[in-house]
Protein backbone atom coordinates (compact mmCIF):
# COMPACT_ATOMS: atom_id res chain seq x y z
CA UNK A 1 0.00 0.00 0.00
CA UNK A 2 1.30 3.41 -0.95
CA UNK A 3 1.51 5.75 2.04
CA UNK A 4 1.75 9.56 1.94
CA UNK A 5 3.12 11.32 4.98
CA UNK A 6 4.25 14.89 5.76
CA UNK A 7 7.36 15.33 7.86
CA UNK A 8 8.25 18.74 9.23
CA UNK A 9 11.95 19.52 8.86
CA UNK A 10 12.78 19.51 12.56
CA UNK A 11 10.03 17.52 14.22
CA UNK A 12 7.41 15.19 12.82
CA UNK A 13 3.99 16.86 13.02
CA UNK A 14 5.31 20.27 14.05
CA UNK A 15 2.98 23.24 13.54
CA UNK A 16 4.06 25.95 11.10
CA UNK A 17 2.29 29.30 11.40
CA UNK A 18 2.51 32.03 8.80
CA UNK A 19 1.29 35.56 9.39
CA UNK A 20 -1.71 36.74 7.38
CA UNK A 21 -0.81 38.39 4.10
CA UNK A 22 -0.64 42.10 4.93
CA UNK A 23 -3.54 44.05 6.33
CA UNK A 24 -5.77 43.57 3.30
CA UNK A 25 -9.24 44.97 3.83
CA UNK A 26 -12.36 45.54 1.74
CA UNK A 27 -13.62 49.05 2.50
CA UNK A 28 -17.21 49.51 1.53
CA UNK A 29 -18.25 45.90 2.17
CA UNK A 30 -19.16 43.82 5.22
CA UNK A 31 -20.71 40.43 5.94
CA UNK A 32 -22.60 39.31 9.02
CA UNK A 33 -22.91 35.80 10.42
CA UNK A 34 -26.47 34.49 10.68
CA UNK A 35 -27.65 31.73 12.99
CA UNK A 36 -28.28 28.55 11.04
CA UNK A 37 -26.11 29.93 8.25
CA UNK A 38 -24.97 26.46 7.16
CA UNK A 39 -27.67 24.33 5.55
CA UNK A 40 -28.38 22.07 2.62
CA UNK A 41 -28.93 23.92 -0.68
CA UNK A 42 -29.89 25.10 -3.12
CA UNK A 43 -31.11 28.52 -1.93
CA UNK A 44 -29.04 31.23 -0.28
CA UNK A 45 -30.23 33.08 2.81
CA UNK A 46 -29.17 36.61 3.58
CA UNK A 47 -30.74 40.01 4.05
CA UNK A 48 -34.06 39.92 2.18
CA UNK A 49 -35.46 43.33 3.16
CA UNK A 50 -34.46 46.42 5.10
CA UNK A 51 -34.88 50.11 5.74
CA UNK A 52 -32.29 52.88 5.98
CA UNK A 53 -31.70 54.52 9.36
CA UNK A 54 -30.95 58.23 10.00
CA UNK A 55 -27.27 57.61 10.85
CA UNK A 56 -26.50 56.00 7.50
CA UNK A 57 -26.95 52.44 8.71
CA UNK A 58 -29.92 50.14 8.27
CA UNK A 59 -32.28 47.72 9.96
CA UNK A 60 -32.23 44.51 7.95
CA UNK A 61 -34.46 41.44 7.93
CA UNK A 62 -33.84 37.78 7.22
CA UNK A 63 -35.20 34.47 8.49
CA UNK A 64 -33.57 31.81 10.61
CA UNK A 65 -34.68 28.18 11.01
CA UNK A 66 -36.96 27.84 14.02
CA UNK A 67 -36.75 31.55 14.87
CA UNK A 68 -39.04 33.16 12.32
CA UNK A 69 -38.06 36.63 11.17
CA UNK A 70 -34.82 38.08 12.44
CA UNK A 71 -33.89 41.74 12.32
CA UNK A 72 -30.38 43.14 12.64
CA UNK A 73 -29.32 46.77 12.89
CA UNK A 74 -25.97 48.04 11.66
CA UNK A 75 -24.51 51.52 12.08
CA UNK A 76 -23.35 53.85 9.34
CA UNK A 77 -19.87 52.34 9.73
CA UNK A 78 -21.18 48.82 9.16
CA UNK A 79 -20.90 47.71 12.79
CA UNK A 80 -23.70 45.76 14.48
CA UNK A 81 -25.67 48.05 16.82
CA UNK A 82 -25.81 45.97 20.00
CA UNK A 83 -28.33 48.34 21.59
CA UNK A 84 -30.94 46.96 19.19
CA UNK A 85 -32.87 43.87 20.31
CA UNK A 86 -30.56 41.42 22.05
CA UNK A 87 -26.93 42.07 21.09
CA UNK A 88 -28.04 43.67 17.83
CA UNK A 89 -30.73 41.18 16.79
CA UNK A 90 -34.49 41.00 17.28
CA UNK A 91 -36.61 37.88 16.67
CA UNK A 92 -40.20 38.03 15.45
CA UNK A 93 -42.29 34.87 15.49
CA UNK A 94 -44.79 34.69 12.61
CA UNK A 95 -47.20 31.75 12.18
CA UNK A 96 -46.28 29.98 8.97
CA UNK A 97 -46.84 26.69 7.22
CA UNK A 98 -44.59 27.29 4.25
CA UNK A 99 -42.57 24.37 2.88
CA UNK A 100 -39.44 25.76 4.51
CA UNK A 101 -41.28 25.90 7.86
CA UNK A 102 -40.33 29.52 8.30
CA UNK A 103 -41.80 32.83 7.17
CA UNK A 104 -39.86 35.16 4.92
CA UNK A 105 -39.47 38.93 5.29
CA UNK A 106 -40.96 41.08 2.54
CA UNK A 107 -40.52 44.66 3.68
CA UNK A 108 -39.40 46.81 6.61
CA UNK A 109 -40.87 50.32 7.06
CA UNK A 110 -39.75 52.93 9.56
CA UNK A 111 -42.23 55.23 11.29
CA UNK A 112 -41.33 58.83 12.12
CA UNK A 113 -40.71 57.95 15.78
CA UNK A 114 -38.33 55.10 14.88
CA UNK A 115 -40.74 52.22 15.38
CA UNK A 116 -40.68 49.51 12.73
CA UNK A 117 -43.40 47.79 10.73
CA UNK A 118 -42.17 44.44 9.46
CA UNK A 119 -44.07 42.64 6.71
CA UNK A 120 -43.51 38.91 6.29
CA UNK A 121 -45.06 35.84 4.74
CA UNK A 122 -47.44 33.97 7.01
CA UNK A 123 -49.75 31.03 6.56
CA UNK A 124 -51.18 30.01 3.21
CA UNK A 125 -54.87 30.70 2.68
CA UNK A 126 -56.84 27.45 2.22
CA UNK A 127 -59.04 27.18 -0.89
CA UNK A 128 -57.75 30.49 -2.25
CA UNK A 129 -54.79 31.32 -4.49
CA UNK A 130 -52.44 29.16 -2.44
CA UNK A 131 -50.21 32.17 -1.78
CA UNK A 132 -49.11 33.11 1.74
CA UNK A 133 -50.80 35.90 3.65
CA UNK A 134 -48.98 39.06 4.61
CA UNK A 135 -48.42 39.46 8.35
CA UNK A 136 -47.43 42.83 9.83
CA UNK A 137 -45.51 43.09 13.12
CA UNK A 138 -44.65 46.31 14.92
CA UNK A 139 -41.43 46.70 16.88
CA UNK A 140 -40.25 49.47 19.14
CA UNK A 141 -37.30 51.57 17.98
CA UNK A 142 -34.96 49.37 20.03
CA UNK A 143 -36.30 46.10 18.63
CA UNK A 144 -38.98 44.88 21.08
CA UNK A 145 -42.28 43.49 19.84
CA UNK A 146 -45.03 46.07 20.47
CA UNK A 147 -47.79 43.97 22.05
CA UNK A 148 -50.30 46.83 21.74
CA UNK A 149 -50.31 46.51 17.96
CA UNK A 150 -52.92 44.29 16.29
CA UNK A 151 -53.26 40.94 18.06
CA UNK A 152 -50.31 40.62 20.42
CA UNK A 153 -48.00 42.68 18.20
CA UNK A 154 -49.14 41.30 14.84
CA UNK A 155 -51.82 42.09 12.27
CA UNK A 156 -53.00 39.78 9.50
CA UNK A 157 -55.34 41.75 7.22
CA UNK A 158 -56.21 38.91 4.84
CA UNK A 159 -54.11 39.95 1.84
CA UNK A 160 -52.11 37.30 0.02
CA UNK A 161 -49.02 37.83 -2.05
CA UNK A 162 -46.71 35.90 -4.30
CA UNK A 163 -43.63 38.07 -4.71
CA UNK A 164 -40.76 39.61 -2.77
CA UNK A 165 -41.58 43.25 -3.40
CA UNK A 166 -42.40 46.62 -1.83
CA UNK A 167 -45.97 45.64 -1.11
CA UNK A 168 -46.67 48.14 1.68
CA UNK A 169 -46.53 51.85 2.45
CA UNK A 170 -46.99 54.12 5.46
CA UNK A 171 -49.68 56.63 4.48
CA UNK A 172 -49.54 60.32 5.31
CA UNK A 173 -51.93 59.98 8.27
CA UNK A 174 -50.06 57.04 9.83
CA UNK A 175 -52.20 54.25 8.41
CA UNK A 176 -50.49 51.32 6.70
CA UNK A 177 -51.46 50.05 3.24
CA UNK A 178 -50.67 46.64 1.78
CA UNK A 179 -51.35 45.42 -1.72
CA UNK A 180 -51.54 41.88 -3.05
CA UNK A 181 -54.45 39.61 -3.83
CA UNK A 182 -57.50 38.19 -2.12
CA UNK A 183 -59.19 35.16 -3.70
CA UNK A 184 -57.64 36.05 -7.06
CA UNK A 185 -58.61 39.73 -6.92
CA UNK A 186 -56.06 42.55 -6.86
CA UNK A 187 -56.71 44.15 -3.50
CA UNK A 188 -55.41 46.81 -1.13
CA UNK A 189 -55.88 46.63 2.64
CA UNK A 190 -55.36 49.52 5.03
CA UNK A 191 -54.55 49.14 8.72
CA UNK A 192 -55.17 51.78 11.36
CA UNK A 193 -52.18 52.95 13.43
CA UNK A 194 -53.11 50.40 16.12
CA UNK A 195 -53.10 47.47 13.65
CA UNK A 196 -56.80 46.96 12.99
CA UNK A 197 -58.46 47.02 9.58
CA UNK A 198 -59.66 50.53 8.73
CA UNK A 199 -63.36 49.87 8.15
CA UNK A 200 -63.71 53.28 6.47
CA UNK A 201 -61.45 52.09 3.65
CA UNK A 202 -62.99 50.05 0.84
CA UNK A 203 -65.23 47.29 2.16
CA UNK A 204 -64.38 46.76 5.83
CA UNK A 205 -60.75 47.71 5.24
CA UNK A 206 -60.09 46.05 1.88
CA UNK A 207 -60.58 47.65 -1.56
CA UNK A 208 -60.56 45.82 -4.89
CA UNK A 209 -58.45 47.37 -7.62
CA UNK A 210 -59.23 44.77 -10.29
CA UNK A 211 -61.37 41.66 -10.47
CA UNK A 212 -58.26 39.59 -11.06
CA UNK A 213 -54.52 40.16 -10.84
CA UNK A 214 -51.96 40.90 -8.15
CA UNK A 215 -50.59 44.05 -6.56
CA UNK A 216 -46.85 44.13 -5.92
CA UNK A 217 -45.87 47.68 -4.88
CA UNK A 218 -47.40 50.61 -3.00
CA UNK A 219 -46.56 54.20 -2.10
CA UNK A 220 -48.32 56.93 -0.14
CA UNK A 221 -50.10 59.69 -2.08
CA UNK A 222 -50.02 63.28 -0.72
CA UNK A 223 -53.84 63.29 -0.70
CA UNK A 224 -53.88 60.52 1.95
CA UNK A 225 -54.59 57.79 -0.57
CA UNK A 226 -52.31 55.11 -2.00
CA UNK A 227 -50.63 54.56 -5.37
CA UNK A 228 -50.19 50.92 -6.36
CA UNK A 229 -48.47 48.89 -9.05
CA UNK A 230 -49.82 45.51 -10.06
CA UNK A 231 -50.34 43.05 -12.83
CA UNK A 232 -53.62 42.13 -14.52
CA UNK A 233 -53.26 39.24 -16.94
CA UNK A 234 -49.94 40.13 -18.60
CA UNK A 235 -50.23 43.89 -18.22
CA UNK A 236 -48.49 45.95 -15.53
CA UNK A 237 -50.83 48.70 -14.33
CA UNK A 238 -50.54 51.81 -12.18
CA UNK A 239 -53.55 52.98 -10.12
CA UNK A 240 -54.33 55.49 -7.39
CA UNK A 241 -56.98 55.04 -4.69
CA UNK A 242 -58.40 57.74 -2.44
CA UNK A 243 -58.10 57.69 1.34
CA UNK A 244 -61.48 55.90 1.35
CA UNK A 245 -60.33 53.20 -1.10
CA UNK A 246 -62.20 54.37 -4.21
CA UNK A 247 -60.52 54.92 -7.59
CA UNK A 248 -59.16 58.47 -7.49
CA UNK A 249 -60.86 60.23 -10.39
CA UNK A 250 -58.34 63.06 -10.17
CA UNK A 251 -55.69 60.58 -11.35
CA UNK A 252 -56.21 59.37 -14.93
CA UNK A 253 -59.99 59.77 -14.49
CA UNK A 254 -59.96 56.88 -12.02
CA UNK A 255 -58.78 54.35 -14.59
CA UNK A 256 -55.50 52.38 -14.38
CA UNK A 257 -52.54 53.37 -16.53
CA UNK A 258 -51.45 50.33 -18.55
CA UNK A 259 -47.64 50.36 -18.65
CA UNK A 260 -46.48 47.23 -20.47
CA UNK A 261 -47.15 43.55 -20.97
CA UNK A 262 -43.71 42.29 -20.00
CA UNK A 263 -40.55 43.03 -18.06
CA UNK A 264 -39.71 44.03 -14.51
CA UNK A 265 -41.14 47.22 -13.05
CA UNK A 266 -40.04 49.15 -9.97
CA UNK A 267 -41.48 52.00 -7.97
CA UNK A 268 -43.72 53.82 -7.60
CA UNK A 269 -42.09 56.96 -6.24
CA UNK A 270 -44.71 59.56 -5.36
CA UNK A 271 -43.49 63.15 -5.02
CA UNK A 272 -44.81 66.03 -2.93
CA UNK A 273 -46.62 67.51 -5.93
CA UNK A 274 -48.46 64.23 -6.53
CA UNK A 275 -46.44 63.20 -9.58
CA UNK A 276 -45.51 59.52 -9.84
CA UNK A 277 -42.34 57.87 -11.18
CA UNK A 278 -42.07 54.24 -12.24
CA UNK A 279 -39.18 52.30 -13.76
CA UNK A 280 -39.54 49.66 -16.45
CA UNK A 281 -38.81 48.81 -20.09
CA UNK A 282 -35.47 50.62 -19.87
CA UNK A 283 -36.73 54.01 -18.71
CA UNK A 284 -38.15 56.07 -15.87
CA UNK A 285 -41.64 57.32 -16.67
CA UNK A 286 -43.17 60.25 -14.82
CA UNK A 287 -46.87 60.98 -14.64
CA UNK A 288 -48.34 64.20 -13.33
CA UNK A 289 -50.71 64.35 -10.36
CA UNK A 290 -53.54 64.04 -12.92
CA UNK A 291 -52.07 60.84 -14.35
CA UNK A 292 -50.79 62.28 -17.64
CA UNK A 293 -47.22 61.96 -18.95
CA UNK A 294 -45.12 64.79 -17.53
CA UNK A 295 -43.75 66.38 -20.69
CA UNK A 296 -41.24 68.43 -18.69
CA UNK A 297 -39.51 65.26 -17.47
CA UNK A 298 -36.84 63.67 -19.63
CA UNK A 299 -38.09 63.47 -23.20
CA UNK A 300 -41.89 63.70 -23.26
CA UNK A 301 -42.14 62.12 -19.82
CA UNK A 302 -39.56 59.37 -20.37
CA UNK A 303 -35.95 59.29 -19.15
CA UNK A 304 -33.91 56.38 -20.60
CA UNK A 305 -31.96 54.43 -17.99
CA UNK A 306 -28.44 53.12 -18.74
CA UNK A 307 -29.04 50.28 -16.26
CA UNK A 308 -31.04 47.15 -17.02
CA UNK A 309 -33.73 45.78 -14.68
CA UNK A 310 -32.84 48.11 -11.84
CA UNK A 311 -34.54 49.22 -8.65
CA UNK A 312 -35.93 52.75 -8.55
CA UNK A 313 -35.22 54.64 -5.34
CA UNK A 314 -35.99 58.21 -4.26
CA UNK A 315 -32.99 60.16 -3.04
CA UNK A 316 -33.31 62.86 -0.35
CA UNK A 317 -32.69 65.73 -2.78
CA UNK A 318 -35.61 65.39 -5.17
CA UNK A 319 -33.97 63.19 -7.77
CA UNK A 320 -33.80 59.42 -7.98
CA UNK A 321 -31.29 56.58 -8.04
CA UNK A 322 -31.45 53.41 -10.09
CA UNK A 323 -29.46 50.43 -8.80
CA UNK A 324 -28.94 47.13 -10.61
CA UNK A 325 -26.70 44.38 -9.29
CA UNK A 326 -25.46 41.51 -11.39
CA UNK A 327 -25.25 38.13 -9.70
CA UNK A 328 -21.98 36.35 -10.41
CA UNK A 329 -23.63 32.92 -10.10
CA UNK A 330 -20.69 32.00 -7.86
CA UNK A 331 -18.46 31.02 -10.76
CA UNK A 332 -16.71 34.25 -11.71
CA UNK A 333 -14.80 37.02 -10.02
CA UNK A 334 -17.28 39.63 -11.22
CA UNK A 335 -20.32 40.83 -9.33
CA UNK A 336 -21.06 44.38 -10.35
CA UNK A 337 -23.30 47.12 -9.00
CA UNK A 338 -24.42 49.57 -11.66
CA UNK A 339 -25.80 52.81 -10.29
CA UNK A 340 -27.25 55.90 -11.93
CA UNK A 341 -28.30 59.12 -10.21
CA UNK A 342 -30.89 61.34 -11.89
CA UNK A 343 -31.77 64.92 -11.12
CA UNK A 344 -35.36 66.02 -10.59
CA UNK A 345 -35.80 66.61 -14.34
CA UNK A 346 -34.66 63.14 -15.40
CA UNK A 347 -31.08 63.88 -16.43
CA UNK A 348 -28.28 61.49 -15.47
CA UNK A 349 -25.83 63.33 -13.21
CA UNK A 350 -23.76 60.37 -11.93
CA UNK A 351 -23.18 56.96 -13.48
CA UNK A 352 -21.03 54.24 -11.90
CA UNK A 353 -20.20 50.58 -12.44
CA UNK A 354 -18.44 49.10 -9.42
CA UNK A 355 -17.16 45.59 -8.80
CA UNK A 356 -18.38 44.44 -5.42
CA UNK A 357 -15.51 43.24 -3.20
CA UNK A 358 -16.89 39.94 -1.96
CA UNK A 359 -15.52 36.41 -1.88
CA UNK A 360 -17.23 33.08 -1.48
CA UNK A 361 -18.05 30.75 -4.35
CA UNK A 362 -18.46 27.07 -5.09
CA UNK A 363 -16.29 24.04 -4.57
CA UNK A 364 -14.52 23.48 -7.90
CA UNK A 365 -14.15 20.02 -9.39
CA UNK A 366 -11.01 18.62 -10.92
CA UNK A 367 -8.78 21.19 -9.24
CA UNK A 368 -6.39 18.46 -8.17
CA UNK A 369 -5.67 17.67 -11.82
CA UNK A 370 -4.42 21.15 -12.61
CA UNK A 371 -5.92 24.56 -13.19
CA UNK A 372 -9.74 24.55 -13.18
CA UNK A 373 -11.62 26.52 -15.84
CA UNK A 374 -11.94 29.51 -13.53
CA UNK A 375 -9.79 31.05 -10.81
CA UNK A 376 -11.18 29.43 -7.61
CA UNK A 377 -9.93 32.02 -5.16
CA UNK A 378 -11.23 34.88 -7.26
CA UNK A 379 -14.81 33.71 -7.18
CA UNK A 380 -17.56 36.03 -5.99
CA UNK A 381 -20.49 34.38 -4.24
CA UNK A 382 -22.57 37.52 -3.73
CA UNK A 383 -26.33 37.07 -4.21
CA UNK A 384 -28.14 40.44 -4.35
CA UNK A 385 -31.55 41.12 -2.83
CA UNK A 386 -32.14 44.88 -3.09
CA UNK A 387 -30.91 48.39 -2.38
CA UNK A 388 -31.61 51.24 0.06
CA UNK A 389 -30.91 54.97 -0.15
CA UNK A 390 -29.03 56.42 2.83
CA UNK A 391 -30.03 59.83 4.24
CA UNK A 392 -27.01 61.52 2.64
CA UNK A 393 -27.91 60.16 -0.80
CA UNK A 394 -25.55 57.21 -0.64
CA UNK A 395 -26.68 53.65 -1.29
CA UNK A 396 -26.64 50.32 0.53
CA UNK A 397 -26.77 47.19 -1.64
CA UNK A 398 -28.11 44.20 0.31
CA UNK A 399 -27.88 40.44 -0.12
CA UNK A 400 -25.88 37.40 0.93
CA UNK A 401 -22.49 35.88 0.28
CA UNK A 402 -22.48 32.13 -0.17
CA UNK A 403 -19.93 29.32 -0.21
CA UNK A 404 -21.21 26.00 -1.51
CA UNK A 405 -19.77 22.50 -1.58
CA UNK A 406 -20.85 18.89 -1.55
CA UNK A 407 -22.85 16.60 -3.79
CA UNK A 408 -26.43 17.13 -4.95
CA UNK A 409 -27.84 20.35 -3.55
CA UNK A 410 -24.73 20.53 -1.43
CA UNK A 411 -24.06 22.38 1.79
CA UNK A 412 -24.29 26.16 1.76
CA UNK A 413 -22.90 28.65 4.20
CA UNK A 414 -24.37 32.13 3.98
CA UNK A 415 -23.70 35.45 5.63
CA UNK A 416 -25.75 38.59 5.22
CA UNK A 417 -23.89 41.11 3.09
CA UNK A 418 -23.87 44.87 2.60
CA UNK A 419 -21.99 47.06 0.15
CA UNK A 420 -22.05 50.79 0.95
CA UNK A 421 -21.70 53.65 -1.52
CA UNK A 422 -21.12 57.35 -1.02
CA UNK A 423 -23.38 60.00 -2.59
CA UNK A 424 -20.86 60.05 -5.46
CA UNK A 425 -21.68 56.34 -5.96
CA UNK A 426 -18.20 55.10 -5.03
CA UNK A 427 -17.57 52.42 -2.40
CA UNK A 428 -17.63 54.05 1.02
CA UNK A 429 -14.15 53.69 2.60
CA UNK A 430 -15.58 54.37 6.09
CA UNK A 431 -17.90 51.36 5.94
CA UNK A 432 -16.65 47.92 6.99
CA UNK A 433 -13.06 47.14 6.14
CA UNK A 434 -12.00 46.31 9.72
CA UNK A 435 -11.54 42.59 9.29
CA UNK A 436 -8.84 40.71 7.42
CA UNK A 437 -8.46 37.01 6.79
CA UNK A 438 -6.19 34.84 8.93
CA UNK A 439 -4.91 31.33 8.33
CA UNK A 440 -2.91 28.74 10.27
CA UNK A 441 -1.35 25.72 8.59
CA UNK A 442 -0.24 22.62 10.46
CA UNK A 443 1.51 19.56 9.01
CA UNK A 444 0.13 16.46 10.81
CA UNK A 445 1.90 13.10 10.99
CA UNK A 446 -0.77 10.79 9.68
CA UNK A 447 -0.82 8.35 6.82
CA UNK A 448 -3.31 8.49 4.00
CA UNK A 449 -4.08 5.49 1.81
CA UNK A 450 -4.34 5.44 -1.95
CA UNK A 451 -7.47 4.73 -3.92
CA UNK A 452 -8.79 1.13 -3.76
CA UNK A 453 -6.94 0.16 -6.93
CA UNK A 454 -3.72 1.45 -5.41
CA UNK A 455 -2.86 3.39 -8.51
CA UNK A 456 -5.31 6.14 -9.44
CA UNK A 457 -4.71 8.69 -6.69
CA UNK A 458 -3.39 9.32 -3.21
CA UNK A 459 -4.07 12.19 -0.84
CA UNK A 460 -2.05 13.92 1.83
CA UNK A 461 -3.49 15.77 4.80
CA UNK A 462 -2.95 19.19 6.31
CA UNK A 463 -4.75 20.89 9.16
CA UNK A 464 -5.86 24.46 8.66
CA UNK A 465 -7.45 27.06 10.94
CA UNK A 466 -9.26 29.97 9.33
CA UNK A 467 -10.90 33.15 10.57
CA UNK A 468 -14.20 32.40 8.84
CA UNK A 469 -15.84 30.80 5.81
CA UNK A 470 -14.33 31.19 2.36
CA UNK A 471 -12.29 29.34 -0.25
CA UNK A 472 -8.99 27.52 0.39
CA UNK A 473 -6.31 26.57 -2.11
CA UNK A 474 -3.57 24.05 -1.27
CA UNK A 475 -0.46 23.56 -3.42
CA UNK A 476 2.40 21.16 -2.72
CA UNK A 477 5.47 21.58 -4.92
CA UNK A 478 8.84 19.92 -5.14
CA UNK A 479 11.87 22.12 -4.52
CA UNK A 480 12.30 22.47 -8.29
CA UNK A 481 8.81 24.01 -8.49
CA UNK A 482 6.89 21.04 -9.93
CA UNK A 483 3.30 20.63 -8.71
CA UNK A 484 2.97 17.35 -6.78
CA UNK A 485 -0.38 17.79 -5.01
CA UNK A 486 -3.22 20.30 -5.14
CA UNK A 487 -6.70 20.95 -3.88
CA UNK A 488 -9.18 23.81 -3.85
CA UNK A 489 -11.93 23.54 -1.28
CA UNK A 490 -14.59 25.62 0.44
CA UNK A 491 -14.52 26.44 4.16
CA UNK A 492 -17.93 26.57 5.80
CA UNK A 493 -17.05 28.06 9.18
CA UNK A 494 -14.29 29.55 11.27
CA UNK A 495 -12.11 27.06 13.13
CA UNK A 496 -9.89 24.08 12.49
CA UNK A 497 -10.43 21.29 9.98
CA UNK A 498 -8.47 18.66 8.12
CA UNK A 499 -8.03 19.07 4.38
CA UNK A 500 -6.63 16.62 1.83
CA UNK A 501 -4.49 17.56 -1.15
CA UNK A 502 -4.65 15.08 -4.01
CA UNK A 503 -1.43 14.00 -5.66
CA UNK A 504 -1.06 14.89 -9.30
CA UNK A 505 0.06 12.28 -11.82
CA UNK A 506 3.60 13.60 -11.41
CA UNK A 507 3.30 13.40 -7.63
CA UNK A 508 2.21 9.75 -7.80
CA UNK A 509 5.05 8.97 -10.19
CA UNK A 510 7.67 10.58 -7.98
CA UNK A 511 6.33 8.99 -4.82
CA UNK A 512 6.67 5.54 -6.37
CA UNK A 513 10.30 6.23 -7.27
CA UNK A 514 11.47 8.00 -4.12
CA UNK A 515 10.92 7.46 -0.41
CA UNK A 516 11.54 11.01 0.71
CA UNK A 517 10.76 14.13 -1.34
CA UNK A 518 11.39 17.64 -0.05
CA UNK A 519 8.31 19.77 -0.68
CA UNK A 520 7.01 23.28 -0.12
CA UNK A 521 3.42 23.50 1.09
CA UNK A 522 1.43 26.67 0.44
CA UNK A 523 -2.12 27.38 1.60
CA UNK A 524 -4.04 30.48 0.55
CA UNK A 525 -7.39 31.41 2.04
CA UNK A 526 -9.83 34.06 0.75
CA UNK A 527 -12.69 35.10 3.02
CA UNK A 528 -16.15 36.47 2.29
CA UNK A 529 -15.04 40.08 1.91
CA UNK A 530 -12.27 39.12 -0.47
CA UNK A 531 -9.25 39.49 1.83
CA UNK A 532 -6.56 36.81 1.67
CA UNK A 533 -4.07 35.14 4.00
CA UNK A 534 -1.24 32.78 3.07
CA UNK A 535 0.63 30.22 5.13
CA UNK A 536 3.64 28.18 4.00
CA UNK A 537 5.68 25.28 5.34
CA UNK A 538 8.50 22.98 4.27
CA UNK A 539 8.25 19.27 4.78
CA UNK A 540 9.22 15.86 3.42
CA UNK A 541 6.81 13.62 1.57
CA UNK A 542 7.17 9.85 1.59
Amino acid sequence: MLVARFLAPALLGAAVLAAPAGAAVAPGAATYALAGGTHEGPFSHGFDAGVAEPGGGATLATSEPGKGLVLMRVTGAGVIDRNFGVAGRAHVSVPSDRDVNDPAPVQVSRLADGRLLVVGYGQDVPYSSGAPQLVVSRLSADGRLDLSYGDGGRAQPGVETGCYCSAAAVLTDGRFALTGQTAGRWTVAVLTPDGGLDTAFGSDGIATVAADGLGFAAAAAPSGGVVVLGRVDRNVQLSELTAAGAPDRAFHDGYPIVLADRGLWSGPIVRADGSVDVLGAGAIRRFTASGQPDLAFGSAGIAPVPVRDGTLLADPFGGSVVVATTESYQHTSVSTAKLARFDVDGRVITLASVRLPFGGGVEPTGAEQGTPPFAPLRQNGFVPSGALVRPDGGVLVTGAVTVAGGEGNGVLTNEGALAAFTPALALDPTFGGRRSASLRLTIPSERVSTAPDGLSFATMAVTITTSGPGVLRLRVRSRDGRLLAAETDVIHRAGTSRRDATLTALGLKRLRRAHRIAVDVRATFRDLVGTEATATARAALR
